[in-house]
């Protein structure tokens, strides 16, 4: 029980090293002196120091071409647009599918059944709509 508690109590000290590494918070006497008297939490704050060092040598300065990243929101720009017209196509294509069946069962004599079902139909969107207005204002309201 007792190694439990002195594994959450370094845990915790731990967390609080890391929110110090990346300057959260800052080192309080409590941490200097938890580290100095915890060889534990003392390895762990030096491989955090260590690490930075590590970092430090590799970071190098990145020059950032507007050009390449211009293009590329040109790009995604263009391919949304070919994927809406792909999309736009599909529509059409179905629609006109379902409207050649429509018309085919109701020259085959079952007028009666079209009309009764295009009329549960419609009866269904007004139904739908006031569900599906809501729910676009709470995503929209949920992305600003």
């Amino acid at each position: 029980m007792n190694s439990n508690k002195n594994f959450r109590n370094h845990k915790r000290i731990q967390e609080k090293l890391i929110d110090v590494y990346y300057g959260e918070k800052e080192l309080s006497d409590e941490l200097k002196a938890h580290i100095n008297a915890c060889s534990e939490c003392a390895k762990h704050w030096n491989e955090l120091k260590m690490l930075s060092k590590k970092l430090d040598i590799l970071e190098s300065k990145v020059e950032i071409d507007g050009s390449v990243i211009e293009r590329a929101f040109e790009e995604a720009e263009t391919l949304k647009r070919r994927k809406k017209i792909k999309e736009f196509f599909a529509f059409l294509c179905i629609a006109a599918i379902l409207l050649a069946l429509e018309s085919w069962i109701a020259l085959s004599g079952y007028e009666v059944q079209i009309i009764f079902i295009q009329f549960i139909l419609m009866l269904l969107i007004l139904i739908s709509v006031p569900f599906m207005l809501s729910k676009r204002i709470k995503k929209e309201a949920e992305s600003k």
